[in-house]
């Protein structure tokens, strides 16, 4: 028990910290929920509020499709279909 409270103190103190360091954000509770929302992300705090910027879905449809297409190609190849590119 005692180190569940050790452990809320430091986490407490260092959101404390963190917070006191930039200026757009002003409520503690809100910058903290912005903070467990990007922990698992490695974001500047000043950069918290911003959002994230995702690849287009065409973008991402092309890289399957071009990756489907290689592996076919390696099917190919390793059955004997098709020759390897010189």
């Amino acid at each position: 028990m005692r180190i569940q409270i050790a452990v809320a103190l430091i986490a407490f103190v260092l959101l404390r910290l963190a917070q006191a360091t930039q200026d757009a954000i002003k409520s503690p509770l809100t910058f903290a929920r912005l903070v467990r929302t990007n922990l698992m992300h490695r974001r500047r705090i000043d950069q918290l509020l911003r959002l994230e910027t995702r690849p287009k879905k065409r973008q991402a449809m092309k890289k399957r499709q071009a990756m489907k297409k290689r592996q076919a190609m390696k099917k190919r190849r390793a059955i004997g279909l098709q020759e390897a590119p010189a």
